[in-house]
């Protein structure tokens, strides 16, 4: 599962119904050995563990967990265990917690052979990635990939459009430069555009 930092997740038990209508505990645990939460069944309480307190809720119908306000330290694996007449992991998950992706930057550099606007290099930086291609009187190079991490960098030409694409699991951002105006300027142009999150 990916998220969001300061967003929410809802864990749920994914067991069969039957293999959780008789327990005595229930444990929400993460990465293997922190427990997040105990629910004891005879007493109906639940306990919640540091740093969990305020940022975690069960549910007694479902069992389920809620975590809120997701910091990227979040990510790694959860699991539910239950014991009584029988010790078993009734749930398991992989969270992945990932900042939002920075506005890439989108830069045009005229050939140093070239007086002609039309005839540039198009630079795309984000998040220590860079890809470049070539454009000439409305006509760029096919679009370049990069990725690295959870961040991936696409530069691509549609419809008269330069684009450059940042983006990883959870959020997208992208940059623009129309080719009309960069064909009647000089110099460099970087359009940012509006964060997108998923």
């Amino acid at each position: 599962m990916f998220r969001q930092v300061d967003s929410s997740v809802q864990l749920d038990i994914w067991s069969p119904k039957e293999s959780t209508e008789q327990f005595d505990d229930l444990s929400w645990i993460f990465d293997k050995n922190t427990i997040v939460m105990k629910y004891h069944r005879e007493t109906n309480k639940t306990k919640l563990y540091p740093p969990y307190e305020r940022r975690a809720e069960y549910n007694e119908v479902t069992h389920g967990l809620i975590l809120k306000d997701l910091h990227r330290n979040d990510s790694g694996s959860y699991s539910a265990r239950i014991s009584g007449a029988r010790d078993m992991i009734v749930s398991e998950y992989m969270l992945y917690v990932l900042e939002p992706v920075e506005t890439p930057v989108l830069t045009p550099v005229p050939h140093q052979q070239s007086k002609d606007p039309c005839n540039v290099t198009v630079f795309c930086r984000g998040h220590d990635l860079s890809v470049s291609f070539g454009c000439y009187n409305y006509t760029c190079e096919e679009s370049k990939v990069r990725s690295h991490g959870d961040n991936t960098i696409e530069l691509y030409f549609q419809d008269k459009s330069i684009i450059c694409n940042h983006s990883n699991a959870v959020s997208w951002n992208e940059s623009i430069i129309e080719m009309n105006e960069l064909c009647s300027s000089e110099g460099t142009i970087t359009l940012p555009c509006t964060l997108f999150t998923l």
